[in-house]
């Protein structure tokens, strides 16, 4: 390369370096003619069609860089980038990791390619790479949003939460950021601390409607149905094709009694062709759930139907029961003398399990009202512990630190209360490394006829919580498993478990809400059975559930569907093959 060319492609590089793309570009063209194997040449075209967001083109030109220069780490992560802003996931992946091969410690690959594996839903290798590339730059702001976001979507709210505020150091006004933020805030529970988030969302004075949006939910979260439809109604005559307007219509048309006229505004809406996936499967999910509400059980079952169809998560089934395989070779019969076990000993600790929408809310609910109980929600750290560790490696001192550590966090969350209650209903699967911390803990396991469960669990969007749940067939085959699994420690475990049934439940209050106090060993206390009366924030998909009396309309709920549940009763029966015992 000529002098004269060295000195414009140096120019050329300052001016990209500045962000004045539109100087450089002839500048650049000009080189790319008169020295055409020069690979940063390439490289900085592309640089500048992704400053216009022509992420196609900008591949083309990151593309010949990287023939040119094969082993430039930095080419091959910005043609990763271009592929990953065109939604070419795949091909992005392979750009990342070709970049973390030439160069493993490249921290803006590793954040790369945890946004890509975030979008593709393969959260738990995302978190690897994003706490990489924060280590090795503990200043990547984007990396911090990124963590957050996988940690979110793994229903790890605690621990995003810290995530979210490092990120927002840098942008403390984006509003997207903040409602991110927010959001993770009234998953746990935090609902003023989130509307003084949502408040700063765009300003007090005028919020966007998303953000306008975000602080509805959070009073409908609250029972504060009134104000939320102040805040709603508004924007039905403003924003009335906004999708956001619509889902919270969905939500709150029970407490105004318009059923009729939310159906009727979301089918609407539905109709609009550039809605997001997201925002469209959120919208079939609220339409389904205002048919069911009219008794419009064929229309109400096509659009969930289109809803689940609309999730890209996968299940597999095959991989489910090998890991459960691996769980019953570990705790097979016997276990207890061959395994360590913690020599502390306490009651605080209780756990209720079971399949998602089997009644463990309605459970929490009721002994939660207690006054030496405190209900925790669903808690994230024994799935920690037991990712960290290997069961049988373990020793008593391990153990011992493992448990002490637990109850801190516990009496962090309980303070003086006798019991705590962990609810996360998939907890179920670790009941062996349960008994190993704590002999003495306490298992409500909760039960529910199985057509019901699947079918609620269907009819729910759990936004990838519950990767099984989309799929009528998958949502069978995972009950199976979990049944085989509970079938299980029935054999090998010697914690207690109490059995609850939720139509038993409903069909007598007192009777079961007694035993379940006396199975924790307490004096039984009548404010467990006004429960609906409890100004404690549920925080789940049962919020609005327990702020009414039990009611029985969710028992043999299937039948109505039963038209169409063929695949359903295949897998749960056994017919697909799959999950045989």
């Amino acid at each position: 390369m000529s002098n004269r060319l060295q000195r414009n492609l140096e120019k050329a590089m300052t001016l990209v370096g500045q962000g004045r793309f539109a100087e450089a570009r002839p500048l650049v063209v000009d080189l790319a003619r008169k020295a055409p194997k020069h690979p940063l040449v390439w490289n900085l075209l592309g640089v500048i069609a992704s400053s216009g967001d022509d992420h196609g083109k900008a591949a083309r030109y990151f593309k010949k860089a990287c023939v040119l220069a094969p082993r430039e780490e930095d080419f091959h992560n910005n043609l990763g980038e271009a592929y990953r802003k065109s939604e070419r996931f795949e091909d992005a992946l392979i750009c990342f990791e070709t970049a973390l091969s030439i160069a493993p410690n490249h921290a803006a690959a590793h954040n790369n390619i945890g946004a890509t594996l975030n979008a593709l839903h393969r959260e738990e290798e995302a978190a690897n790479h994003l706490a990489k590339a924060i280590k090795l730059r503990p200043d990547n702001h984007e990396a911090y949003t990124n963590l957050a976001i996988a940690l979110m979507n793994q229903r790890k709210p605690r621990d995003a939460i810290p995530c979210f505020e490092q990120a927002m150091t840098r942008n403390p006004d984006d509003p997207t950021l903040l409602r991110h933020y927010g959001f993770a805030l009234e998953i746990v529970g935090r609902f003023e601390d989130a509307l003084e988030i949502y408040g700063g969302a765009s300003g007090d004075s005028s919020p966007d409607v998303e953000t306008i949006a975000a602080r509805i939910s959070i009073f409908e979260h609250q029972g504060r149905s009134r104000e939320a439809w102040a805040a709603l109604e508004p924007l039905l005559a403003s924003e009335p094709d906004h999708p956001g307007v619509a889902r919270q219509y969905a939500n709150l048309a029970r407490h105004v009694d318009r059923r009729g006229e939310a159906r009727d505004h979301v089918a609407r809406v539905l109709e609009q062709s550039d809605l997001s996936d997201e925002a469209r499967q959120a919208l079939l999910f609220g339409l389904g759930n205002l048919e069911d509400a009219l008794g419009n059980f064929d229309a109400a079952f096509a659009a969930y139907a289109l809803g689940n169809d609309l999730a890209r998560y996968q299940y597999d089934a095959t991989k489910s029961l090998a890991e459960m395989a691996a769980i019953e070779a570990t705790y097979a019969p016997g276990w207890q003398a061959r395994l360590a076990m913690a020599s502390i000993r306490s009651e605080v600790p209780v756990f209720i399990v079971g399949m998602p929408r089997s009644g463990t809310t309605l459970c929490e609910q009721i002994l939660a009202c207690h006054p030496m109980v405190h209900g925790a929600g669903e808690l994230t750290q024994i799935s920690g512990i037991e990712k960290s560790v290997v069961p049988a490696e373990l020793t008593t001192d391990t153990l011992d630190r493992l448990a002490e550590d637990h109850l801190d966090f516990l009496q962090d969350q309980g303070g003086a209360a006798a019991r705590v209650i962990d609810k996360l209903p998939h907890n179920h699967r670790f009941l062996g490394l349960i008994e190993q911390l704590f002999p003495e803990a306490r298992i409500i396991h909760c039960t529910r006829d199985p057509l019901d469960t699947c079918l609620s669990c269907y009819f729910q969007n759990f936004y990838g919580g519950h990767r099984y749940s989309f799929d009528l067939k998958t949502v069978g085959e995972h009950y199976r498993l979990y049944e085989r699994l509970m079938a299980h420690w029935r054999k090998v475990s010697g914690l207690n478990i109490l059995d609850v049934s939720y139509e038993g439940l409903v069909a007598d209050q007192e009777t079961v809400s007694r035993a379940m106090v006396e199975f924790l060993g307490l004096e039984w206390d009548p404010s467990c059975l006004d429960f609906h009366r409890s100004n404690r924030p549920a925080l789940t998909a049962s919020y609005d559930q327990v702020r009414q009396p039990i009611y029985s309309r969710s028992v043999s709920r299937a039948e109505k569907y039963a038209a169409h549940l063929e695949p359903l009763v295949a897998a749960l029966e056994g017919r697909d093959g799959v999950c045989a015992a």
